[in-house]
């Protein structure tokens, strides 16, 4: 503020100089064409200029200020930000202030430069050249202070009311500005939206069409603003392709153009500014790949650019920052250390490179031997916590593990007493939760994961529901008792159901302890014999499959197969009665008494 007393005391001083040069003009006779007139005429010129070069530079100081605001805008677009660092982010109120203090710097130093030109006429081309420049600063004034205080939906689709309504503010309170025309809204593409950065008074023919795109201003009552909000502004339809390019970083982003005209200090002036980046979509399934170009923008997009230019690639460490933001934003939890090293291993990032990723990496490449992209997984992820309460709730908890690699969970699971288990994340089908455990059975050790289940499944058997009925599960990782999780969830909300759940298919890992009594438990992966492999290759291959990685496994059967053969089951080297168990219990009648509740609820 001291800056702008400055520049305050600079313009009383320069009307003072023009005061005494006026009365010198009307009063001394001759003073008109005297060198004394031609030289204060020169120090007043002088003078406004220096006045002007402020102006300028508090200008570009007050607009610094808003465009910091603005990416922070951005920032959050994505999620909470905890630890921003690219500056203090100054308040809106703050803003209105100087922009209101350059309006009347701006406003008094005009109309001393319209009275030296009303003395002179047309015999200083400068001061009709400062008079131009200063009405051209006060136009850009004005468009400095208009922002989209609350930004659209950035998903948008034809014939659909936007999630959160638009609000376009001008700061500055009422008193300082008359407005002759409502704001309207156009929809614009980026390649439109980079010419009205270059020239901002260009002509916008739309493309799309958006319905009820027109609002009135109105005074807030809070700070005086005017603003103007668009509570059912929709999109008419898509006519031909919307999207272009091979790369998410290519292809086509829009945004809404706010535009009016309003009475500013005696100066008509043009208002325009835009909304962050929109994708738009046909339909909902285009919703995964259009919060991926959005989330890429609102993440690595920097101050000043050109619209809507973002790099191809950027630092992992400043992506995992961003999915770990959306995490928190969505979930209400942020991604631990651990969680972030788990995806930087699902990506196939080779530690020892230059950390970076692309946005075709991110988005669109395929994993190793799966059929999804890293950003598919998380985005599954992202609407499993989003959809599921119970889910929610765990993870904002804690207790719900996440990411981590089934052999990483069984290995934890595997040093742990019988009954202990814990929920995570599958890494082979995205959006699904499994179940690791480690349980007694048959004087056998068993590291026993279920089948990822997805949100259609949990919408019919949720997981606390399926944690309370297996009472071979006691305590969840690290040691928590079950009820102490768990108690709290309404039963109520679970759906009812005449018959027990059951989850299609199991995953069993079998563990020898080899071990004393003091000692901790020692995983023993058992080898594939040639016999083995023979009979999983022809009898048993549509109900059993191997873990080529790993041995045999774990073995994955579906219940409605046919069992597998004792002969199959001796040839894992577990006892008799324990094969012969398995071999003729794994009807869906009799096997929820077989493993604790694990193979049938």
């Amino acid at each position: 503020m001291e800056r702008f007393v400055f520049v305050q005391q600079k313009i009383l001083d320069a009307g003072q100089s023009l005061n005494k040069l006026i009365f010198a003009v009307s009063n001394i006779p001759d003073f008109f064409n005297s060198f004394e007139f031609a030289l204060a005429k020169s120090n007043f010129l002088d003078n406004v200029a220096s006045i002007m070069g402020n102006i300028y530079e508090l200008r570009s100081s007050t607009r610094l200020k808003i465009d910091l605001w603005k990416l922070h805008q951005q920032r959050q677009a994505d999620g909470v930000l905890t630890n921003w660092t690219e500056g203090i982010v100054p308040n809106l109120m703050e803003i209105t202030q100087e922009f209101e203090m350059l309006a009347d710097l701006i406003s008094t130093t005009r109309s001393q430069i319209e009275k030296f030109v009303g003395i002179v006429g047309g015999q200083d081309s400068r001061g009709s050249d400062l008079l131009t420049g200063l009405s051209w600063l006060l136009a850009n004034v004005a468009n400095d202070m208009a922002i989209v205080e609350v930004q659209p939906w950035q998903l948008i689709k034809p014939q659909q009311k936007l999630k959160r309504t638009p609000k376009f503010t001008l700061l500055l309170r009422n008193n300082n500005i008359i407005p002759t025309q409502p704001v309207k809204a156009t929809l614009i593409s980026s390649t439109q939206a980079r010419s009205l950065f270059m020239t901002p008074t260009c002509p916008i023919t739309p493309g799309l069409i958006l319905l009820n795109n027109e609002a009135q201003f109105v005074q807030e009552d809070n700070s005086g603003r005017l603003c103007a909000t668009f509570s059912n502004l929709k999109l008419k339809s898509i006519v031909g392709r919307v999207q272009g390019g091979g790369d998410l970083v290519t292809k086509e982003k829009y945004c809404i153009l706010f535009e009016t005209v309003v009475h500013f200090r005696g100066v008509n002036v043009q208002i325009r500014t835009i909304s962050l980046p929109m994708s738009v979509q046909s339909n909902i399934s285009q919703d995964r790949t259009g919060l991926a170009v959005i989330i890429w923008d609102n993440a690595f997009a920097k101050m000043g650019r050109l619209p809507f230019e973002v790099p191809s690639e950027i630092e992992w460490v400043k992506l995992a920052d961003a999915i770990s933001n959306k995490f928190l934003s969505m979930g209400g939890r942020k991604l631990s250390d651990d969680d972030l090293q788990f995806l930087f291993r699902l990506a196939n990032l080779d530690p020892a490179g230059n950390g970076m990723i692309s946005c075709k990496q991110f988005c669109q490449d395929l994993l190793p031997e799966r059929q999804f992209s890293l950003w598919d997984w998380i985005y599954a992820t992202l609407r499993l916590i989003s959809k599921d309460v119970h889910i929610r709730k765990m993870w904002e908890e804690g207790h719900l593990m996440g990411c981590i690699e089934r052999d990483k969970a069984e290995g934890l699971l595997s040093r742990c007493e019988p009954g202990m288990f814990l929920l995570r994340f599958s890494e082979s089908v995205p959006g699904a939760i499994s179940i690791s455990s480690k349980l007694v059975v048959k004087n056998q050790i068993v590291v026993v994961s279920t089948d990822p289940m997805n949100l259609n499944q949990l919408r019919v058997t949720p997981i606390p529901k399926v944690v309370m009925e297996l009472d071979a599960l006691k305590w969840i990782y690290p040691a928590i008792p079950k009820s102490n999780v768990f108690e709290n969830y309404n039963p109520t909300s679970f759906p009812t159901s005449t018959s027990k759940s059951v989850i299609p298919y199991k995953k069993i890992k079998i563990i020898i302890d080899t071990t004393d009594d003091n000692d901790e438990p020692e995983m023993t992966r058992l080898g594939l014999s040639t016999g083995l492999d023979n009979i999983l290759s022809t009898d048993l291959e549509t109900s059993w499959s191997r873990d080529t990685h790993c041995g045999i496994g774990p073995i994955s059967f579906q219940e409605n197969c046919s069992p597998p053969t004792s002969q199959a089951l001796q040839l894992l080297e577990i006892d008799d009665s324990l094969a012969a168990c398995i071999s003729n219990h794994l009807d869906m009648e009799t096997s929820y008494d077989l493993l604790e509740s694990f193979l049938n609820y």
